[in-house]
C-alpha cells in the first residue's frame, strides 16, 4: 500500500462510527497529522477550531440545534450529554477525542475535579 496522504484525508474524512469501526477493524494507527477535524453521528456534531476548541452542535443532521463552545475532550462529552458511553456512536467520539489527545478517565476512579459548564452560542 502506497504512503496515505494523511493531511488529505484530516480534511477530508469526517469521523464516524462507521470511519472508526473501519479503521479499527483494519487495525489502521491514524498519526497526529492525519487527526480527521470533524466529527459526525446522527444526534451530533464536532469540529476543531483554529484556535483548537471544540465547536459541538447539538442536532441531527439538517437541524439548526444547539452550537457549544469546549475547550477540552470532557468538556466536549459533557456538552453532548446523554451521548451513550458505549453505542457505536459514543465509542467512535471517544476514539476520535483521543486523537485529539484527550485521555479517559480510568475505569472505577470518579473524576476529582468539577467542570464548569459548557458555553452556549
Amino acid at each position: 500500500m502506497a504512503d496515505p496522504n494523511w493531511l488529505k484525508f484530516a480534511r477530508e474524512v469526517v469521523w464516524t462510527p462507521e470511519v472508526h469501526a473501519a479503521v479499527t477493524h483494519l487495525g489502521i494507527e491514524i498519526p497526529p497529522e492525519g487527526r480527521p477535524l470533524r466529527f459526525r453521528c446522527p444526534s451530533a456534531s464536532v469540529e476543531v477550531a483554529r484556535d483548537g476548541c471544540f465547536v459541538c452542535r447539538l442536532g441531527g443532521s439538517g437541524s439548526l440545534g444547539i452550537s457549544i463552545i469546549a475547550s477540552n475532550g470532557d468538556r466536549v462529552i459533557a456538552a453532548l450529554q446523554p451521548m451513550p458511553a458505549y453505542g457505536a456512536s459514543g465509542k467512535a467520539l471517544r476514539a476520535w477525542l483521543q486523537l485529539w489527545g484527550w485521555t479517559p478517565p480510568v475505569k472505577g476512579q470518579a473524576a476529582t475535579t468539577t467542570l464548569p459548564s459548557p458555553m452556549v452560542i
